[in-house]
């Protein structure tokens, strides 16, 4: 992305906003161009999912590149105005968005689940079945399963 955008920024702007020579246009011109082409070839590089799914992007990673490079070139033509207007609509955009969903969000509307402290004291002189189960509050004790040397009644 940031090589799309220096090379749409020179493609836009030209000699003419940069105020160079014009063999320091071609130069920062080539540079681009070859830093874009690079990570073309490092994206293209990378092994691709080879599953058929119902919708696939003709020729990754061109495609998406080119498509980049002409977006951004077209929002470079944009005039101030038009980005300070499509600026100030998205901060309105954003506050109603973030503040409705704040304060409307499900989240926010369930009651916090109370907290239970459960403390487990362990004396090493001791089982640890006789210890913890005493210790433990009543709805949290485990039901009592007969040993094996009891028999149950009948």
């Amino acid at each position: 992305v940031a090589s799309a955008i220096t090379l749409a920024c020179v493609l836009v702007f030209g000699d003419s906003a940069l105020h160079l020579p014009y063999w320091g246009y071609i130069l920062l011109l080539l540079l681009s161009s070859v830093a874009f082409l690079l990570s073309l070839l490092v994206l293209g590089a990378h092994q691709q999912q080879r599953l058929q799914d119902t919708f696939q992007i003709p020729m990754v990673p061109l495609t998406p590149a080119l498509s980049i490079l002409l977006n951004v070139s077209l929002m470079l033509k944009l005039s101030y105005l038009t980005w300070l207007r499509f600026s100030i609509w998205l901060l309105i955009g954003l506050t109603v968005y973030f503040g409705y969903g704040i304060w409307h969000s499900k989240e926010n509307q369930r009651e916090p689940p109370e907290l239970i402290a459960t403390r487990y004291v362990v004396f090493p002189s001791t089982s640890l079945e006789e210890v913890v189960q005493p210790v433990q509050p009543s709805s949290q004790v485990p039901a009592q399963e007969p040993s094996p040397t009891e028999q149950p009644t009948s």
